[in-house]
This record gives structure tokens, sequence and C-alpha cells, in this order.
């Protein structure tokens, strides 16, 4: 399961995500849609335990975030829109 309760996301002054209240029960789907700069990536890294929320209440399977990241990334896998990988390097 995963909740977020009031959580936001501001990078310096600037608001990217604002009190986001929303609860996935286990084997739920959602999909996340929006124009380049709504903040998407920027949700999908708080889930992955890759950046802190600014304020609110994150949980995943029953971890706290970022109090417990680790035992959350060992649960979950990210792969952002760019690999991160060498260029001369191939799957």
């Amino acid at each position: 399961m995963i909740i977020l309760e009031q959580v936001s996301k501001n990078i310096g002054f600037q608001p990217i995500l604002s009190d986001i209240t929303l609860q996935i029960s286990a084997g739920e789907f959602i999909s996340i849609l929006g124009p380049n700069g709504a903040g998407k990536t920027t949700f999908l890294r708080l889930l992955a335990a890759l950046t802190r929320p600014s304020s609110g209440r994150l949980c995943i399977a029953g971890y706290r975030l970022p109090q417990q990241a680790d035992q959350v990334r060992k649960l979950i896998a990210y792969m952002g829109h760019e690999s991160q990988l060498y260029g001369n390097l191939t799957a």
C-alpha cells in the first residue's frame, strides 16, 4: 500500500508538488499524466526514495519515507526516462 498525506515538494522557493493526498492499495494500478513540468518525475522520485518530500507523510508497504528509505528501496525499482548509463555502454 502507498499512502501520501499532504505531501509537498519544493525546490528552493518553487513549489513542484503541493499537498498531494493519495492512497493506492495493493494490486491497484494508476496512471500519471500531465504536460512537461507538471511534476510527474518528481512524484515518482519521491516514491522511489530518491528525493525527500518538503512536507507531509509518505509510507510504502508500512515503511515511512524518508526514515526507512533503505527498506523501501529493497521492494521497488525505478527507471526514469534517462538510463544514466555511459553512452558507450550497451545493454
